[in-house]
Parts: C-alpha cells; sequence; structure tokens
C-alpha cells in the first residue's frame, strides 16, 4: 500500500483518534503505517504496533518475512514526518539506522495524527 492510499481513506482527525485509542490500549507499543514505494513488493499488513525496545533491524526482518524478494536484493527502510495534518508536505525524511530504537523515532518523528511513517524500498545489494 502506498502511503497516498492511506491518507485518501482517512482524514487527519479520523487518525488522529485512531492512534489516540491504540496508545491508550497498548501504552507500551508504538502505531507505525508501513507505505511500499513503487517498484517494491507489495505486504499483506501495513499497520504495525512495535515495542519501545525494538529496533529497526528488528522490524526489517520482520517486513523482510512478509514479502518474497530475492537474497541479493535488500530492503531500505525511510522515516518520514509529514507537516502539521498535512499528507503532503514532508517536514522530514530519513534513511532509518538499523540500530535506532522504534521509541526514540517514534517520539523524534511521529506526525501530529500520532503514527510513525514508514516507507520501504527494495534495491539490488550486487549491481
Amino acid at each position: 500500500m502506498e502511503l497516498n492510499d492511506w491518507f485518501e481513506t482517512k482524514s487527519f482527525f479520523v487518525r488522529a483518534e485512531e492512534s489516540s485509542k491504540i496508545r491508550k490500549k497498548y501504552n507500551d507499543r508504538y502505531p507505525i503505517i508501513v507505505g511500499t514505494s513503487k517498484n517494491a513488493p507489495s505486504i499483506s499488513a501495513f499497520k504495525y504496533l512495535a515495542p519501545r525496545e525494538m529496533t529497526i533491524g528488528m522490524f526489517l526482518y520482520t517486513l523482510r518475512n512478509k514479502m518474497t524478494i530475492a537474497k541479493d536484493q535488500a530492503i531500505f527502510l525511510f522515516i518520514i514526518k509529514y507537516k502539521g495534518n498535512s499528507c503532503t508536505e514532508i517536514e522530514e525524511q530519513l534513511l532509518a539506522p538499523s540500530t535506532k530504537m522504534i521509541g526514540d523515532l517514534y517520539y523524534d518523528y511521529a506526525s501530529d495524527d500520532g503514527f510513525l511513517y514508514v516507507q520501504y524500498q527494495v534495491e539490488s545489494t550486487f549491481g
């Protein structure tokens, strides 16, 4: 699922309410929305709840197990922070370091609606 599809189906206030409910029910986990790049294989689930201590490396392992890609392909995960309640203006975007914990990224890069948005891309590692 591309992130634009998620934004088109839910308004900012619906997304904010949903993330608030999730955080109240699962206060030790963080809501993540995973989007695909144009040429990446799709995955069945695009919403995830991750514990604070989970690293990006472990999260990438989880994503890799949910898709079919060749062994010579690598997954790159980008963290996207949107401006205000906009779903088109990106405030900040970075390549997620594999040792960084989800909780730290959530507090630094979660969007105003309460979700952490990530997008993955698959690239060939050997040319």
